[in-house]
């Protein structure tokens, strides 16, 4: 790390967390530390161990004996809360960690039977114990001055070579790094904190330094997976193979054994249809004949599949290339693609393919509930909300989650690209943006009766149902695929409101879906079976103006395609879903009112709800009258700017039906964004970052943090005449807001040199008029903002002496915190 990265790091001890351990005047694990204590001084009898050894070996064992037995039961509950401390994924962790912000010391991953041995072998056999995550966890708890929170041996093997440039020495790693991190002034209450802290700054920064593999990924047959899937629950273990080795197999098979080393495990998983909808718990594997005699596999109880020569894996014309022990295969829920990375950016596996990730998502569900695994996700919720104060990012945040969703890469790209990609998404209708404001209602939303003009003067004001943004996305692309054969005509194009048909001789066709929905209604009413429909419509009906549009299409020659595109919809079947996702986009989502906007539909956005789902609902329409659902695809990301409406006064049907994300002020992101954008990360001496700690400190301490001011603001600056810009159309501005025109708060915030007692208040008396006030009045100051952009060079008072004021040094007086 060079001298850009030292002021990186001091960005962010800014932070709360990293603030949190640096001013802690504890041990910040001491309670880990305490029951682990607790746990080597417990007194064991020789016999007593020897049960244990022989539970460490069987976790399900050691949980039903942990009911009855008196022993076996008090090591469970130290073993439990030992473990609450070193692993975020651990069994039961919030239950039995007694932080009330449940910190551990890593999201180790580590399987909960490999947790147990461990524990045991470290207090009856540590010589039998081999280096990996829970040995480094436990040293860490009792010797947290020589030891460090990178669990991981791979981590801590690509951390000595790609940050400290040093082959890895485990004896000497804790040393290296520390003496590495000496420069960076690093501050700590409590020395036995200080290898904590350095640890969540590398891992802040891991993308820098990460680069292995995690797991794989295969293609298979989902009848034959399912049938392994059900195998599995029989068995206590089951054998795979696939006639590929993996690719980058050097590198893939180091990183997975070290995996194994680490935590017990890595995930293979299945990919059938397009989507991952399986996953097989690895615990080891076997490249060819004299790999698979040693592992001595077959002494295993209860195995499926086991065969002693390689040679004996076989099907059709292929044959094993390596072959794994899992533990289990399960099915999960369907994970698309673009939630996993391929590691040196390999293609997604063909056939028989064996492709290494190099992340995988955080948590998948399985049918039996949510499983944990190793990697990284961006894995998105169907229903999300981003929170924060003004300035943060959210609404740029909610189009590249959109992106992401969609598929498209955003990393890497230039903020420009990534907004013209959303235009062209916008445009292929996939992607929706709206803004919720105190005038929308339920039928701009989902849909209601709206008035038509009429084509010529003179002619009877018409209404009809017009659907409206929400209920237009979720007809967009739930039917129709571009490419697909309606007939003869080709589907070339489909939008939130429009479906585009191509004839065989090459004219275009399109149509309103508002239209074919009031058809559908119209002939549900009529009871008009679509097999009799001819393509005439009651001319009482078109006299009222219901159909104006439909019947120039039907006049025109189409009424042959009419039928077949309402068959489709009316019989269209979810769970045959061809998943083609959209995004409906609302920002300022808190300054609607919600359960007007959403009506009944607010219940059939949750995700068992949805169409093709176990529970799904739909419901009439009270305008339509048609049956209506929301597709299983729909992502709804909300913005909600915190100083307009905290998340706590938010609907609670709302909040029950949407994950809420933090979007906080960052003032590390202002060093780390304009070092990206080469920008340096300070103005003519005034360190940015630390001028809006500043600045939000002051105001959380008067008001909330929900109205402290974003990072964004300060990103694009390059001069002190767009600082100031910032200050007096951003900055200055959401304070009076904040205040209501309290200007001796204000003054607090940004100090003298922006707020300053009127000149000329004393010198213009008030008028001759008897008020009981009025001597107190007189003696009142009255404050006003210094416009600096108004003028380069402002006479200001500081320190009861009048001197000659400029932005530069008001921005002093702020960061000193007093007047000069």
């Amino acid at each position: 790390m060079d001298l850009q990265d030292k002021q990186y790091v001091k960005g962010l001890m800014d932070l709360p967390h990293f603030k949190d351990v640096g001013q802690s005047d504890v041990f910040y694990f001491k309670k880990g530390q305490e029951v682990l204590n607790q746990w080597l001084n417990l007194s064991v009898s020789g016999e007593e161990q020897e049960h244990l050894l022989m539970l460490s070996r069987n976790y399900a064992l050691f949980q039903q004996e942990a009911e009855p037995d008196g022993l076996v039961q008090r090591v469970a509950g130290l073993f439990y809360r030992v473990i609450s401390y070193c692993d975020s994924r651990a069994r039961d962790k919030d239950n039995f960690n007694e932080y009330p912000d449940k910190r551990t010391l890593a999201r180790a991953g580590v399987y909960m039977g490999d947790w147990l041995s461990h524990f045991l072998l470290f207090k009856f056999a540590p010589d039998k114990l081999k280096q990996g995550s829970p040995v480094n966890a436990f040293n860490y708890l009792l010797e947290p001055e020589n030891n460090i929170t990178v669990l991981s041996e791979s981590h801590r093997k690509q951390i000595a070579e790609n940050v400290l440039e040093l082959e890895y020495h485990p004896a000497s790693f804790v040393g290296d790094l520390l003496a590495y991190f000496s420069d960076f002034d690093l501050q700590v209450s409590n020395p036995n904190n200080l290898s904590y802290l350095v640890s969540i700054i590398l891992y802040h920064k891991k993308d820098e330094w990460f680069d292995q593999v995690v797991a794989l990924v295969a293609n298979d047959e989902p009848a034959y997976l399912e049938q392994m899937s059900q195998i599995s629950k029989d068995h206590n273990g089951i054998i795979l193979w696939n006639s590929k080795k993996p690719s980058d197999a050097v590198a893939s098979v180091r990183d997975l054994r070290a995996m194994i080393q680490d935590t017990g495990f890595f995930h293979l998983y299945y990919s059938t249809e397009g989507a991952v909808n399986y996953r097989a718990k690895i615990i080891d594997f076997a490249l060819d004949q004299k790999q698979l005699q040693e592992k001595n596999w077959h002494q295993r109880d209860n195995l499926f599949g086991f065969e002693a020569e390689m040679s004996a894996y076989q099907k059709g014309n292929l044959s094993a290339s390596i072959v794994f022990l899992a533990e289990e295969i399960e099915k999960i829920k369907p994970l698309p693609k673009e939630a996993f990375t391929t590691y040196n950016n390999r293609k997604w596996p063909l056939h028989d393919n064996l492709t290494p990730l190099k992340s995988a998502p955080e948590d998948a569900d399985t049918e039996g509930g949510s499983v944990g695994n190793d990697g990284q996700s961006d894995q998105q919720p169907l229903n999300q909300i981003l929170y924060g104060p003004p300035g943060t990012g959210k609404t740029f945040g909610t189009i590249e989650r959109a992106l992401r969703i969609l598929g498209d890469e955003t990393k890497g790209k230039s903020r420009a690209d990534i907004k013209e990609l959303f235009k062209i998404r916008m445009e292929e209708g996939r992607i929706v943006f709206t803004t919720f404001h105190q005038s929308m209602g339920y039928e701009d939303f989902i849909e209601g009766i709206k008035p038509i003009s009429p084509k010529e003067a003179g002619k009877t004001l018409n209404f009809k149902v017009v659907d409206g943004i929400f209920k237009s996305l979720c007809m967009r692309s739930s039917i129709f695929k571009v490419g697909e054969k309606i007939g003869k005509h080709e589907v070339i194009g489909v939008t939130a409101e429009l479906l585009t048909l191509k004839k065989p001789g090459g004219n275009y066709l399109p149509l309103a879906f508002s239209i074919l929905n009031s058809l559908l209604a119209y002939l549900d009413k009529k009871k008009i079976r679509l097999e009799d429909f001819k393509g005439k419509i009651d001319s009482e009906d078109t006299e009222k103006g219901n159909f104006p549009e439909l019947e120039s299409y039907l006049i025109n020659g189409y009424p042959n395609i009419i039928p077949a595109l309402l068959l489709k919809m009316r019989d269209y079947k979810w769970d045959q879903l061809k998943e083609e996702k959209t995004v409906l986009i609302i920002d300022e989502i808190n300054r609607g009112n919600v359960s007007q906007i959403f009506g009944e539909l607010i219940t059939l956005i949750e995700e068992d709800k949805r169409l093709g789902a176990d529970e799904e609902l739909t419901v009439t329409l009270p305008y339509s009258k048609t049956r209506f659902g929301v597709p299983p695809h729909l992502h709804i990301i909300g913005t909600m700017n915190t100083a307009d409406r905290s998340v706590e006064a938010l609907d609670t049907a709302l909040r029950r039906r949407f994950v809420f994300e933090e979007v906080p002020a960052d003032p590390s992101l202002i060093t780390k964004i304009r070092m990206d954008l080469g920008k340096g990360i300070a103005i003519e001496g005034i360190d940015l970052a630390l001028l809006l700690t500043t600045i939000n400190s002051r105001i959380e301490r008067i008001l909330h943090r929900d109205n402290v001011i974003g990072h964004s603001f300060f990103l694009k600056c390059t001069t002190l005449d767009e600082l100031r810009t910032v200050f007096y159309k951003n900055i200055i501005p959401l304070l009076q807001e904040y205040f209501f025109g309290d200007y001796g708060k204000i003054g607090l915030v940004l100090g003298a040199g922006f707020v300053q007692p009127s000149l000329t208040d004393k010198q213009i008396g008030f008028a001759d008029f008897e008020y009981p006030d009025a001597e107190y009045l007189k003696e009142r100051k009255v404050l006003h903002i210094v416009h600096y952009d108004r003028q380069s060079a402002i006479p200001i008072v500081l320190n009861n002496s009048t001197v000659e004021g400029s932005f530069a040094l008001a921005i002093q007086v702020l960061m000193k915190g007093a007047a000069l």
